[in-house]
């Protein structure tokens, strides 16, 4: 973005939001977070997703695992991959690595549930990208018969 452009987009919002109650734009701060959020965790759970199956998986196995899901079936639900934020192994961010990727400020001296609230949005999306990783994998490679 241009520094002209940023300008006239500041002066927008400045006009938009000159009188409007500060818990209102705190609650629309609130919203726009959660979508950030929302948006990472779907990401996140898609690619998740794409390490169900791989090149050798027979397609019935497939077709058990997408019925599974399609009925809540405890067995195969629980068997999907979860986000993983403990920083436990190279490469595997915490949740506070994943909130300030995102531009999203934490302090855990003010905030000692470490955003409990955004974690439950991500969670649920990355759960939702799982799923809709692994019911359109294979949709166009299966066998007719």
């Amino acid at each position: 973005m241009l520094r002209g452009e940023i300008t006239v987009l500041t002066g927008i919002l400045d006009l938009m939001i000159k009188d409007v109650e500060p818990a209102v734009l705190h609650e629309w701060a609130a919203n726009i977070e959660g979508e950030i959020i929302r948006q990472r965790g779907l990401r996140d759970g898609r690619n998740a997703g794409t390490w169900v199956f791989d090149g050798n998986s027979h397609w019935a196995y497939v077709a058990k695992v997408q019925q599974g899901i399609k009925d809540g079936d405890p067995e195969i639900v629980d068997q999907l991959p979860e986000p993983r934020v403990g920083g436990e192994f190279a490469g595997e961010p915490t949740w506070e690595n994943i909130l300030t990727d995102e531009g999203i400020p934490v302090d855990s001296t003010m905030d000692p549930t470490g955003r409990d609230d955004l974690y439950r949005v991500y969670y649920e999306a990355f759960r939702d990208g799982v799923e809709h990783e692994v019911l359109s994998y294979g949709n166009e490679s299966r066998p007719v018969s």
